[in-house]
């Protein structure tokens, strides 16, 4: 059994997008106005799989397994909308 990733602050899920490589984002300028990066307060370490890397406009990024971590704008609690868009941004999810 899985399940999905939440943001906890706003109970949204958190997506990855496949087709950026591990440690980089996906997503700048006007596409992060719809794929909000996950971002990372002063302080946070890494845990585990979660890693923190820094994106090119100086800004700290989650990232699940090396991949930058997203939000999507039109996305209810608990109910993503995007999986599989444009073949390549995926919720995260865990197996157990």
């Amino acid at each position: 059994m899985g399940w999905t990733f939440l943001q906890s602050s706003s109970n949204l899920p958190l997506y990855v997008n496949e087709s950026a490589s591990p440690g980089e984002t996906a997503c700048n300028s006007t596409c992060e106005k719809q794929w909000i990066p996950l971002l990372a307060p002063t302080g946070e370490k890494p845990l585990g799989e979660w890693t923190i890397f820094v994106r090119k406009d100086g800004r700290r990024q989650w990232a699940f397994e090396r991949y930058a971590v997203y939000t999507y704008l039109h996305d209810r609690p608990d109910r993503p909308t995007r999986d599989g868009a444009g073949g390549v941004w995926h919720v995260l999810h865990f197996s157990a």
